[in-house]
């Protein structure tokens, strides 16, 4: 009947809830009772849990795709994104925190040369029975862009190179999302790619 229909979601709720937290052989039982009740036909849906052991990591790849696989200069942001890579092997392994490594590692190479950085494959194998996560994530940095000439327009009571000094930026500058921030709030840059040569 429908309990019974409840019961069973119950039981794929609890499942679901505790694989986010690294449980994948959990003992999940549902036990449907007679509730000690003055009132007639109510039940009692008992839910009783044994998570077992957390899934530790066991492996990690992290690949790059795009101008911050080909670019020489790209070199020193792949190196740091892989040495602070929060979710290593030995480290329980949860979604929230698979979750959270993926965001600080693709904020990490979108903060320089790539603003246009995107997750392009993510991938966590769980062996319930060894309880490990392999873990491997591609990051597609697209090209890397630099700054072009600064545009100052419409100036009545500063001068220009009072905005060139809070700009910050100069022509062929990496230009991130940090950059782009930091500059764009006060002026207009034109950005180019780096690899097509300006005009």
């Amino acid at each position: 009947g429908e309990l019974q229909r409840l019961a069973r979601a119950a039981e794929l709720d609890a499942r679901s809830l505790l694989g986010t937290l690294g449980y994948f052989s959990a003992t999940v039982a549902v036990q449907v009772r007679s509730a000690s009740s003055p009132l007639q036909n109510q039940r009692l849906v008992l839910v009783s849990v044994q998570p077992g052991a957390a899934t530790v990591v066991s492996e990690v790849a992290i690949a790059f795709a795009g101008a911050a696989e080909r670019l020489p200069q790209a070199g020193s942001q792949r190196d740091a994104i892989r040495r602070s890579w929060s979710l290593g092997a030995g480290t329980r392994f949860t979604q929230a925190r698979w979750d959270d490594a993926k965001a600080q590692a693709l904020r990490q190479l979108a903060a320089q040369h790539f603003p246009m950085a995107r997750i392009g494959t993510s991938r966590a194998d769980i062996d319930p029975e060894t309880r490990t996560a392999r873990l491997s994530l591609t990051l597609d940095s697209g090209p890397a862009y630099q700054f072009g000439v600064l545009q100052v327009e419409g100036l009545k009571r500063f001068e220009a190179s009072l905005v060139e000094r809070i700009a910050q930026v100069r022509d062929g500058e990496s230009c991130g999302v940090r950059g782009a921030i930091q500059c764009g709030v006060h002026v207009r840059h034109s950005v180019r790619r780096h690899d097509v040569p300006p005009r």
